[in-house]
Protein backbone atom coordinates (compact mmCIF):
# COMPACT_ATOMS: atom_id res chain seq x y z
CA UNK A 1 0.00 0.00 0.00
CA UNK A 2 1.12 3.56 -0.52
CA UNK A 3 1.04 6.61 1.16
CA UNK A 4 -1.22 9.48 0.62
CA UNK A 5 1.18 11.74 0.10
CA UNK A 6 3.07 9.68 -2.50
CA UNK A 7 -0.65 9.28 -4.26
CA UNK A 8 -0.95 12.89 -4.53
CA UNK A 9 2.50 13.32 -5.98
CA UNK A 10 1.93 10.67 -8.51
CA UNK A 11 -1.29 12.32 -9.38
CA UNK A 12 0.39 15.34 -9.95
CA UNK A 13 2.76 14.27 -12.34
CA UNK A 14 -0.03 12.48 -14.94
CA UNK A 15 -2.29 15.57 -14.62
CA UNK A 16 0.93 18.02 -15.51
CA UNK A 17 1.58 15.09 -18.33
CA UNK A 18 -2.10 15.32 -19.51
CA UNK A 19 -2.06 18.93 -19.17
CA UNK A 20 0.89 19.06 -22.06
CA UNK A 21 -0.60 16.62 -24.13
CA UNK A 22 -4.02 18.59 -24.32
CA UNK A 23 -1.65 21.48 -25.03
CA UNK A 24 0.13 19.96 -27.47
CA UNK A 25 -3.27 18.88 -29.01
CA UNK A 26 -4.68 22.39 -29.24
CA UNK A 27 -1.37 23.65 -30.55
CA UNK A 28 -1.06 20.96 -33.40
CA UNK A 29 -4.84 21.56 -34.34
CA UNK A 30 -4.28 25.26 -34.64
CA UNK A 31 -1.26 24.52 -37.22
CA UNK A 32 -3.52 22.79 -39.29
CA UNK A 33 -6.53 25.11 -39.48
CA UNK A 34 -3.90 27.49 -40.75
CA UNK A 35 -3.38 25.19 -43.93
CA UNK A 36 -5.37 24.56 -47.22
CA UNK A 37 -4.79 21.18 -48.79
CA UNK A 38 -3.38 21.68 -52.32
CA UNK A 39 -6.37 18.64 -53.12
CA UNK A 40 -8.52 21.31 -52.24
CA UNK A 41 -7.70 24.07 -54.30
CA UNK A 42 -9.97 25.57 -56.13
CA UNK A 43 -9.67 28.92 -59.09
CA UNK A 44 -9.41 32.29 -57.07
CA UNK A 45 -7.30 30.58 -53.99
CA UNK A 46 -3.23 31.36 -53.96
CA UNK A 47 -0.29 28.77 -53.43
CA UNK A 48 3.15 30.29 -52.37
CA UNK A 49 6.22 28.49 -53.72
CA UNK A 50 8.28 27.35 -51.48
CA UNK A 51 11.41 25.58 -53.37
CA UNK A 52 12.05 25.99 -57.34
CA UNK A 53 13.00 22.72 -59.48
CA UNK A 54 16.04 22.88 -61.94
CA UNK A 55 13.33 22.69 -64.51
CA UNK A 56 11.39 25.89 -62.68
CA UNK A 57 14.08 28.42 -62.59
CA UNK A 58 12.87 30.53 -65.24
CA UNK A 59 9.55 30.47 -64.16
CA UNK A 60 8.61 29.96 -60.45
CA UNK A 61 10.63 32.83 -57.87
CA UNK A 62 11.04 31.17 -54.24
CA UNK A 63 8.50 32.89 -51.79
CA UNK A 64 6.35 34.40 -54.50
CA UNK A 65 2.54 33.80 -54.29
CA UNK A 66 0.60 32.86 -57.29
CA UNK A 67 -3.12 32.51 -58.38
CA UNK A 68 -5.11 29.75 -59.36
CA UNK A 69 -6.61 30.49 -62.80
CA UNK A 70 -7.76 27.42 -64.05
CA UNK A 71 -8.25 24.01 -62.35
CA UNK A 72 -8.67 20.09 -63.94
CA UNK A 73 -8.74 16.69 -62.95
CA UNK A 74 -6.90 14.19 -65.22
CA UNK A 75 -8.99 11.61 -67.16
CA UNK A 76 -8.93 8.96 -64.55
CA UNK A 77 -9.76 11.96 -61.49
CA UNK A 78 -7.09 10.73 -60.03
CA UNK A 79 -4.89 13.70 -60.19
CA UNK A 80 -5.60 17.32 -60.13
CA UNK A 81 -4.04 20.04 -62.06
CA UNK A 82 -3.84 23.68 -61.07
CA UNK A 83 -2.50 26.37 -63.75
CA UNK A 84 -1.21 29.53 -62.52
CA UNK A 85 0.83 32.70 -64.39
CA UNK A 86 3.94 32.15 -63.97
CA UNK A 87 7.18 34.71 -63.80
CA UNK A 88 7.18 35.45 -67.63
CA UNK A 89 3.23 36.05 -67.36
CA UNK A 90 2.72 32.32 -69.01
CA UNK A 91 0.51 29.45 -67.83
CA UNK A 92 1.70 26.41 -66.46
CA UNK A 93 0.03 23.38 -65.77
CA UNK A 94 1.49 21.96 -62.16
CA UNK A 95 -0.08 18.95 -60.72
CA UNK A 96 -1.17 19.47 -56.99
CA UNK A 97 0.76 17.11 -55.70
CA UNK A 98 4.13 18.93 -56.97
CA UNK A 99 6.45 19.85 -54.05
CA UNK A 100 7.04 23.23 -55.15
CA UNK A 101 3.74 24.77 -54.08
CA UNK A 102 2.20 25.04 -50.44
CA UNK A 103 -1.67 26.13 -50.55
CA UNK A 104 -2.67 29.28 -48.94
CA UNK A 105 -5.41 29.75 -46.56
Amino acid sequence: MISKEVYLKALSIVETYHDQVRLEALEVKAVQSNHKSKDDLQVGDFVECVEVHGNSINNLTKGEKYEVSRTRLSYNERDKYIFIRVNSGKLKEYNVKNTQFKALK
